[in-house]
């Protein structure tokens, strides 16, 4: 008989199969087999067969005590928050800068003009962005994008173009006094965050700055004794699909500061198999060495998982499916908790409302004894096990942080740009964190992170007002009428300008160059002014 698969490990089943008597007329299938006319009936498998489908090594036995696991020679697992340098005040703008420092910027700036000017010499990309893009890209003009990205995010209007119209009802004077329209228009669809020149960029291609800002996360905060992992979409403005990207973050369950984190997304074609199991082997990566507690759901947890993480020596606690392989035999259900253990590992079996299926190798055998007294009915006692209520406790340790992102949604049909808002957002939300620790705010009302937001992005454009466009040696007079430039002569390089050297029509852009031949004659001896 076939084997079964389960979790990469072969189990042979001892009963037999019935044996099919011969066939007079086969079936011949496209590889040459002979297939049997009849085809089998489908057999339930049975609890007794359940039980065989199970891992030899993993031999579960029903405990009333049990010893949780030791930790050896681990740093305690203390909340570290790396404090601003003493030249640095604690505001909005010098904490969004130990997440987006200046590594982080001049990536965004060097793909940004790659793919701008591959998109010139390859694509039809109309006059207006192109012609925008001409323009060097400095960092500061950068940070006055994303403090406008930011306004933007605060202020919903229908439209992107209405917060640079003269309308007193639509118009935002701070938006469009800090960049003009085409200048953003330019840089938001020629944003790009990766070396790749596709329009459309894979997640793989996104890991260059998304692990430069992973890493700032990591480096300013070192978590607590409780974590826990959640899987949150990112927010997608467009037409339904079946393939959606989400993120596996690691949460501080009592910060709920996102100090990890992955993208996942779907395929139609590939099915990637443990796809959940080697994402959190790959998120709790640097916990290994902490006093840390890993809180997770029952949609990635195994049998198999388990086993990995307490050879690592990490503590964890997380539900489980029943319908995963190496698990003890079905019992009927109880309201009492049955126990079971196996290689430092317990199972807890326990049925609420519905039954519920918990693994740990931190946890104890103990139960909470609790008498419900009712009106119409006599005292019912509930037994309820201490490590369900410590999971319902910290498996949530991401809720706020979960509610400040799912209302982060642009204008923007892409993929890879909602993932560049999801980065922005998640700086914002741990720079906030930081900001209510050191300033000892309470979280008493929701306004404080639009507050927060609405600072951090005036000080972004006001910090970085100046346009810091290259300068001319000598003011140009304006002409009254549109003239060719003289130095780049096309049918639409019109300009308004003309040289004070030679009163000659000249672009703000090719004045330095044209200077430096108007100022020499015929013989080659310098004009004299």
């Amino acid at each position: 008989m076939k084997s079964n698969d389960m979790e990469q490990i072969d189990f042979a089943v001892e009963d037999s199969a019935p044996i099919e008597e011969p066939c007079d007329n086969p079936i011949i299938d496209e590889l040459g087999m002979e297939l049997s006319s009849k085809p089998k009936k489908h057999q339930k498998t049975t609890e007794k067969d359940q039980s065989q489908n199970s891992d030899p090594a993993v031999n579960w036995k029903e405990t009333t005590n049990f010893q949780k696991l030791k930790s050896i020679h681990k740093r305690s697992a203390k909340i570290m928050i790396n404090p601003p340098s003493h030249n640095e005040d604690p505001n909005p703008i010098n904490l969004f800068r130990k997440f987006f420092d200046s590594k982080v910027i001049n990536l965004l700036i060097n793909y940004t003009v790659t793919y701008s000017d591959f998109m010139r010499r390859n694509y039809n990309v109309c006059y207006k962005k192109s012609k925008a893009m001409e323009e060097r890209i400095s960092p500061t003009e950068m940070e006055t994008f994303i403090g406008i990205w930011i306004l933007i995010g605060l202020v919903r209007i229908p439209y992107m173009n209405d917060y640079w119209s003269s309308s007193d009802l639509y118009g935002n004077k701070v938006i469009s006094s800090a960049m003009p329209k085409d200048r953003f228009d330019a840089l938001y669809d020629m944003l790009h965050l990766s070396c790749s020149n596709c329009p459309n960029q894979c997640i793989e291609n996104l890991l260059p700055i998304a692990n430069k800002i992973r890493t700032n996360f990591q480096k300013n905060v070192h978590p607590g004794k409780r974590v826990c992992i959640k899987e949150v979409p990112i927010p997608y403005k467009d037409k339904p699909r079946g393939i959606h990207t989400k993120i596996f973050g690691v949460y501080d369950c009592s910060l709920s500061y996102l100090w990890n984190f992955a993208f996942v997304r779907g395929s139609y074609t590939e099915i990637e198999n443990n796809l959940g199991k080697n994402t959190i082997l790959n998120l709790v990566d640097g916990l290994e060495s902490r006093d840390c507690h890993l809180y997770f759901g029952k949609r990635h947890s195994s049998v198999q998982l388990a086993m990995i993480l307490n050879d690592l020596g990490i503590n964890f606690t997380a539900k489980i499916d029943r319908n995963e392989g190496c698990l003890p035999p079905k019992t009927k259900r109880s309201s009492i908790p049955k126990y079971y253990s196996c290689r430092d590992i317990l199972y807890c079996a326990w049925t609420d409302k519905r039954p519920m299926h918990f693994i740990s190798n931190r946890e104890s055998v103990s139960n909470t004894v609790k008498t419900k007294q009712r009106s119409d009915r006599a005292p019912e006692t509930l037994c309820r096990p201490k490590l369900a209520e410590k999971y319902e406790k910290f498996k949530d340790g991401a809720i706020e942080f979960n509610k400040y992102i799912s209302s982060t949604e642009k204008f923007s049909g892409r993929v890879w740009k909602s993932i560049f808002n999801f980065l922005v957002q998640a700086a914002i939300i741990n720079s906030f964190i930081i900001y209510n620790q050191f300033t000892g705010l309470k979280k008493t009302k929701r306004n404080r992170l639009d507050t927060f937001k609405k600072s951090l992005g005036l000080d972004l454009i006001r910090y970085n007002s100046g346009k810091d466009r290259p300068q001319t040696e000598e003011p140009m007079e304006k002409m009254n009428y549109h003239r060719k430039c003289a130095h780049c002569s096309g049918s639409y390089n019109r300009t308004e300008y003309k040289c004070k050297v030679c009163n000659k029509p000249c672009h703000l852009k090719c004045y330095e160059a044209h200077l430096a031949i108007c100022r020499v004659d015929g013989s080659g001896e310098e004009y004299e002014e």
